[in-house]
This record gives structure tokens, C-alpha cells and sequence, in this order.
């Protein structure tokens, strides 16, 4: 049987020394890295929390180097905040346990983790604790309560939390049915661990008309922004440079602190079999994209991305790529955010995120620099919930936001 890494013991053997753990000055060199955790599953005595998993991030001093073992206090730890819902356990408020380790890969990222965090209260034990642990290829993510060391909420199994570092983040992307959205909701998806959003700006028939206030409002809490032009084929007097144009009317105001537009490459209302179209259909479809891309990069000067994913290049464009036969190597040398579909597990092919695997490469792309989980389908990918309304999770290179 598989040793358990997160004990649940009231930790009676330590001492509620010093609150803090060698906190720093800030550096030009330091790094943050984020943790989503999945779901609890397993109760002891008590309901799901209200987040209801471990989240949480420590910044160093300096970034983990590749093939790292040891603890991570040793490179400089300046701060630390997890919570399971309940209990916030910060560098100011608690201790590290009998665990802070982390081994990482041949390039930096978090391979596989033990950390633990505890918490005296004023009046004494019983404690609180939080545990996250990835060995062996099994996840144990607990959480224990101060009123009863019994009462416990846990995950034991094989799929993996998350960890985001200097290269990659959580974000979510979102259209007109996300409405209104309050400086409220927008804090609720902070504590979510969201980093950036996406907004549709154009909906492939018409403007989002949320979309300039829905980035405004991302900007204001301090969200990382982009947008992205979702088109259509079927409608001559709506070329790309038209549905562009209709996409930057939308932004408005909130254009400059866009990071970058995304040209959204996927089925939208045409019918009829897309494999048994002329090539002609093809060529006037990439052309209508590479419109598009040019326009976008002439009037915003912002970087330009593609959103697509394998089905959806292959049926609109057949499948060009950077063969002579059906060439499109303008396009596919530009950043990929694609989807993620009936995978076992979110997020595979970010570099930088945990646990990786790598990208089965397509049309000349041969990684991503965003992948949208397919919400509901894989354990880990439920999205979360903006002013009510499910939204999709999201991973991204961080440099597309910079």
C-alpha cells in the first residue's frame, strides 16, 4: 500500500514558533507559482467547502532551476498563501510542517510536490492544516479543520492539480452571456486562481455588446485582457477585415490594455459537408482569415493569435499548413490557442504546466501557447462560474499577456 504523504495529524510535536518563514525583499529575479487543486471527493464529518479544493501560491526569490530536489525554503521563500475554502494559511499567519519539497524537470517546472502548512490557533489545539502532495504519480490534497482533527475534506487519486509558475496561468474566456459583470464577480474569479480573460468581441454575426465594459471591468481588478473575432464565411458583405472592424468597435475604449486578438477559427452556421467543398472554398477561406490577421495587426499593432482546434483547421482550411500544396505558413507560424477535447486530463502541451505531456503537433504548430480545457469531459475541467454563468478554463503562456 501507498504511503500517505498528507497525515492528518494534530501536529502536537511542533511548537507554534514564529509566524513567518523568511520573508525577503522583493527581487527583480523572483518567481510565483500558483496551485489549482481538483476537487475534494472525500468527507470526514463535514460539507464541501465553498471552493472546495486547495489553492494557493509561494513566491521565491529566484526560480526553481531545472532538476531541483529539495526544499523550497532553500531558495529563498518570501511568501506563501493556501486555502482550502475555509482556513487562509499565509507566511504571516502559519508554518510550514514536516514538508516543503519539490523536485522539478529538466526545464524548472513542478514535477512532483509535498508541501504541508499549519495553523495554531490562540486558544490551543487542535490545529488546522492543509497538505498538497503529487508522488509516485498519485495526487493527495487534504485539508483539516480546527473544531475536530477528524473533520476532514480530501482528494486521493490519480489526476493532478495544477501548477502555473513565471511561464503559464489560469485564465477563462467569455461572451455576451456572461452580461454585466460585477467588480465582485470579477474578485470571485481571482480567487478561483484566473489570471487572464479573453473576451468575444465579435460573435461571428454580430458585436458582443458587453465586450468593451466585460474588459474595462477585467482591467479595473487588475485581470490580464485579450479579445478574439470569431468568424464566419458565408456572408460576402462580412470579409475579414469587416468582422475585425466590427470586433476593435466593440473594445472601444479598452483596446489599449488588450495584450493581444484572436482570430477564432471554427465552425459557425454553414451548411452542408465542409470535406466535400471545391477547393475554391478552401483558398476564399484562408483568404478571409489571412485578412483577418493582417488587418488586425495593422490597426491594433498588437500581437495576433489563432484559435482553433484540429477538426475545425482541417474542415475551414484543409488542413494548410506549410505544404507547398495548400500553404498557409503565415498563419500557422503564428501563436496557437486551441481546444482540448476528450482528454484524460486539462492543459496537455502548455510548457510550464504541471503535469505535462507533450503536444501531438498539427498544420505546422507544434506547440501551443493556450489550450481551452473542454469543460465537463476530463476530471479537473469544470471552469468556473462568472456572475452565474459557467465559463471555460484556460491555460496560456504568460507572454502572450505581456
Amino acid at each position: 500500500m501507498r504511503k500517505a504523504f498528507c497525515s492528518l495529524m494534530v501536529l502536537l510535536g511542533l511548537t507554534s514558533g514564529a509566524f513567518g518563514q523568511m520573508i525577503e525583499s522583493l527581487g527583480q529575479g523572483q518567481a510565483t507559482y500558483s496551485y489549482y487543486g481538483v476537487p475534494f471527493i472525500y468527507f470526514e464529518n463535514l460539507s464541501c467547502p465553498p471552493v472546495c479544493r486547495v489553492t494557493g501560491s509561494f513566491t521565491l526569490a529566484q526560480p526553481f532551476p531545472p532538476n531541483y530536489s529539495g526544499d523550497i525554503r532553500d531558495l529563498g521563500l518570501l511568501s506563501y498563501d493556501f486555502t482550502d475554502g475555509v482556513n487562509v494559511f499565509t507566511n504571516l499567519n502559519s508554518n510550514i510542517g514536516y514538508a516543503a519539497e519539490v523536485r522539478t524537470d529538466s526545464a524548472g517546472n513542478i514535477a512532483t510536490w509535498n508541501l504541508q502548512f499549519w495553523m495554531q490557533y490562540d486558544y490551543g489545539p487542535p490545529y488546522a492544516q492543509i497538505c498538497t502532495s503529487f508522488i509516485d504519480g498519485v495526487t493527495e490534497d487534504v485539508t483539516g479543520y480546527v473544531v475536530d482533527p477528524t473533520q476532514a475534506a480530501s482528494y486521493y487519486g490519480p489526476e493532478s492539480g495544477y501548477w502555473t509558475g513565471n511561464r503559464t496561468g489560469l485564465g477563462t474566456d467569455i461572451s455576451n452571456s456572461a452580461r454585466d459583470v460585477s467588480d465582485q464577480d470579477w474578485q470571485n474569479l481571482i480567487s478561483d486562481g484566473i489570471q487572464f480573460v479573453v473576451v468575444d468581441a465579435w460573435m461571428g454575426r454580430n458585436r458582443n455588446s458587453y465586450a468593451q465594459e466585460q474588459l474595462l471591468g477585467a482591467q479595473r481588478n487588475g485581470l490580464a485582457t485579450a479579445a478574439y473575432v470569431l468568424l464566419n464565411y458565408d456572408t460576402p458583405s462580412q470579409n475579414g477585415a469587416y468582422q475585425v472592424g466590427q470586433a476593435l468597435a466593440a473594445i472601444g475604449e479598452a483596446l489599449p490594455e488588450v495584450k493581444f486578438l484572436a482570430i477564432d477559427v471554427e465552425r459557425i452556421d454553414v451548411p452542408g459537408d465542409y470535406e466535400l467543398l471545391p477547393p475554391s472554398q478552401f483558398s476564399n477561406r484562408i483568404a478571409e482569415i489571412r485578412q483577418a490577421v493582417n488587418t488586425a495587426m495593422r490597426e491594433t499593432g498588437k500581437a495576433i493569435v489563432i484559435y482553433t482546434d484540429r477538426g475545425a483547421w482541417a474542415v475551414i482550411t484543409n488542413n494548410c499548413s506549410n505544404n507547398p500544396s495548400n500553404n498557409c505558413s503565415d498563419l500557422v507560424s503564428l501563436p496557437l490557442w486551441d481546444t482540448e477535447h476528450f482528454r484524460s486530463r486539462c492543459g496537455d502541451g502548455i510548457v510550464g504546466l504541471v503535469p505535462f505531456s507533450p503536444f501531438p503537433g498539427y498544420s505546422g504548430w507544434r506547440n501551443r501557447s493556450g489550450n481551452q480545457f473542454d469543460t465537463g469531459r476530463a476530471p479537473g475541467c469544470n471552469g468556473t462560474i462568472l456572475a452565474g454563468v459557467p465559463v471555460d478554463l484556460d491555460a496560456f503562456d504568460a507572454s502572450l499577456f505581456q
